[in-house]
């Protein structure tokens, strides 16, 4: 299948192009999704309550691959950020080093906060974007099944 982004020739089975990470509509109708929600908007919507909404989607977008990825990458990256930020929060608690435990949570914090802007964005725009070891679990979790 020929991506429309970029122009490449990807094998017929293939979700997404391998040159630009464009995802590949197989068939007409194949981007509309649940209650009637683009599968960019609804891609996008998975990450908005980070999480929560990935779940959501998760459960609710068993037709489309595209938006479960997007929501499956939601989930493993912002529950596991939300578990180190608790963790770093408790830590903080310590008398004297705290500090650095606190400095280490804040940081944490403003990385998940561009990670969650660059991620709807990407989504919003049609682009498989995988972040490094979260997105490639996500990209497991969700094509696994349905390739093997």
């Amino acid at each position: 299948m020929d991506c429309s982004s970029c122009g490449y020739s990807n094998e017929g089975d293939a979700r997404f192009c391998v040159s630009c990470g464009e995802f590949l509509a197989k068939e007409e109708g194949s981007e509309s999704t649940i209650i009637g929600l683009s599968q960019n908007v609804a891609s996008l919507l998975s990450y908005v309550l980070v999480f929560v909404t990935g779940l959501v989607f998760f459960l609710l977008g068993k037709n489309n691959d595209y938006v479960r990825f997007h929501a499956m990458q939601s989930i493993v990256t912002f529950g596991a950020l939300a578990v180190i930020v608790i963790a770093l929060r408790i830590l903080a608690l310590i008398p004297y080093i705290g500090i650095i435990f606190t400095i280490l949570m804040w940081a944490v914090v403003t990385v998940g906060f561009i990670c969650w802007l660059l991620l709807m964005f990407k989504a919003y725009q049609g682009k498989r974007f995988l972040l490094p070891q979260f997105g490639e679990l996500a990209e497991r979790e969700t094509y696994g099944r349905w390739r093997g």
